[in-house]
């Protein structure tokens, strides 16, 4: 998860609104925060969980996460899992934090936290916001919007052409929990 592509999808708002802080931000060093290190460990367990089939509350917190644990993120976690199930439906097929390749001659990139791709044309992509602060929106999010892009090649997998991206925010801390459609 520390790979990030030079127009990465969780940065276009910023790089769409402002082509110039592409050339601005060269050399300049991320170093994150507590919150971002926080919400990487949320994604850390959200994953291995899905991956496993298994609840939040159980599992140890993946190895360099630890000093994250705590009942509150647990509950945030669980509240992703049970969201990005209740979406599955009878055959589809869920991905967990899948690189999707968007634009490649342009590095543009990123990693999708679920992608569930219906046998009927749908494509949902489901992003984790472990966050308290900023209120996160699903229309016209960019980031989750080039997601979808990156999605359709995932096409081959449904049985029909695809004609529809759902776009979904959990935001647990929030109680946020919006939505968007998108037609192909």
């Amino acid at each position: 998860m520390s790979e990030h592509a030079k127009l990465s999808p969780s940065s276009s708002d910023r790089w769409l609104n402002c082509p110039a802080s592409l050339v601005r931000s060269v050399g300049v060093v991320d170093s994150g925060s507590e919150f971002a290190r926080e919400g990487t460990a949320a994604h850390a367990l959200a994953e291995l969980c899905l991956t496993q089939g298994i609840g939040a509350h159980g599992p140890a917190m993946p190895k360099g996460h630890e000093q994250y644990d705590s009942p509150d993120l647990r509950v945030t976690v669980q509240t992703y899992l049970d969201y990005v199930r209740r979406l599955m439906g009878p055959g589809d097929t869920l991905f967990v934090e899948q690189r999707v390749q968007i634009f490649g001659q342009y590095d543009v990139w990123g990693t999708a936290d679920a992608v569930i791709v219906t046998p009927n044309g749908v494509i949902k992509i489901v992003d984790l916001k472990a966050g308290k602060g900023v209120l996160v929106d699903a229309d016209d999010n960019t980031q989750l919007i080039l997601y979808g892009v990156g999605g359709l090649s995932f096409d081959w997998l449904s049985e029909v052409p695809v004609t529809t991206v759902e776009v979904h925010i959990v935001q647990p801390r929030r109680n946020n929990f919006p939505s968007q459609s998108y037609p192909v």
